[in-house]
């Protein structure tokens, strides 16, 4: 299997035999973790789904074992387990709760038996969800946090623990961590940028409502005048489309507010995304891949009731293929 091989050459394959070994965090893995989730993703076609890279291997510099963790989250538990043959059929062995209430628990193996992937999925809005994302976020910006878990890690691996009794015994430092992140309260920093034609006053006016006019940046597409996208290495110089990048690498949350325009999008948007999904590649692709594990929401607005099937997935895999934490939808019907 092509995706065994690549998560292989980062890198990645924890022993079958519970034998734990921590190796250094590699750059590579969170490009596989973002491939991996695109591959579940397609699998699954549940609209709903959100996947998150989580563990240690999400967090740059701290020592891991060398396997994957991914965190779903997904509208309704039942329709996840009517697809769990699709994911099967990438690999996936389905193992229930495992001991954990509500999550549904999937590994993917070699025919060695080296695990590569634990993927663990809840229902929206079950608090393990916001626990596993504190933690890891908590982990990414304290280094005083980050380095006690790595010696507290590092001193359990050396006394030849494993498998389960290696989990049970960072319990202690799990439980401080946790209760950290619960008390990190600083307000986080919003970019909302709004795709709408010229007004686009309703937008507007909801993503003040959402965020308040106190708490947010706001840049309104309209006005960028960026030129039309073009493929190749000189398509994303334009210094204005840079500079707005550097403000979503600044934020903690960017907000991308559109209408609905005829089932999707609108057209400011789609030439902003157009060029936000092509920094993977040529001159400028370190900067795209800083965005990795930068957190993104839809707001929009429409004329219908709900939010047209189908309109959130080019925001969901964007935020995949970037590596970035796609945290939803809010919607706002037409008064």
């Amino acid at each position: 299997m092509e995706r065994i091989i690549a998560l292989r050459s980062a890198g990645l394959g924890l022993d079958p035999k519970g034998s734990i070994a921590l190796a250094p965090h590699h750059p590579r893995w969170k490009r596989a973790a973002a491939d991996e989730a695109y591959e579940i993703f397609d699998a699954l076609r549940l609209e709903s789904l959100r996947l998150y890279h989580v563990g240690s291997t999400s967090v740059p510099g701290l020592p891991a074992k060398p396997v994957l963790d991914l965190l779903g989250a997904v509208g309704n538990l039942r329709e996840y387990e009517a697809r769990e043959a699709a994911l099967s059929a990438i690999g996936y062995e389905n193992r229930g709760e495992y001991g954990i209430p509500g999550r549904r628990y999937s590994v993917l193996k070699d025919e060695l038996g080296h695990s590569f992937v634990h993927l663990h999925v809840f229902q929206t809005g079950d608090p393990q969800i916001a626990r596993h994302l504190n933690f890891r976020d908590h982990l990414r910006h304290s280094e005083s946090a980050r380095d006690a878990y790595a010696r507290k890690k590092a001193e359990i691996a050396a006394s030849g623990l494993k498998g389960n009794d290696y989990a049970a015994a960072k319990n202690e430092i799990v439980k401080q961590i946790d209760e950290e992140a619960r008390h990190r309260n600083k307000p986080p920093r919003v970019l909302v940028i709004l795709g709408a034609a010229e007004g686009g006053q309703q937008t507007k006016a909801f993503a003040e409502a959402s965020y308040g006019a106190g708490e947010l940046e706001r840049v309104d597409l309209a006005r960028c005048k960026l030129p039309q996208f073009r493929y190749g290495q000189e398509a994303n110089a334009d210094p204005e489309f840079l500079a707005l990048i550097e403000k979503m690498l600044a934020a903690d949350l960017v907000v991308f507010a559109t209408p609905v325009y005829w089932y999707s999008m609108g057209s400011h948007m789609k030439l902003f995304f157009d060029r936000l999904t092509d920094l993977l590649s040529g001159p400028y692709k370190q900067l795209g891949e800083r965005l990795a594990s930068k957190k993104m929401r839809l707001l929009a607005t429409g004329a219908g009731p709900r939010l047209p099937l189908g309109f959130e997935a080019p925001f969901a895999q964007t935020a995949i293929y970037l590596g970035m934490d796609y945290l939803g939808a809010d919607y706002r019907p037409a008064i």
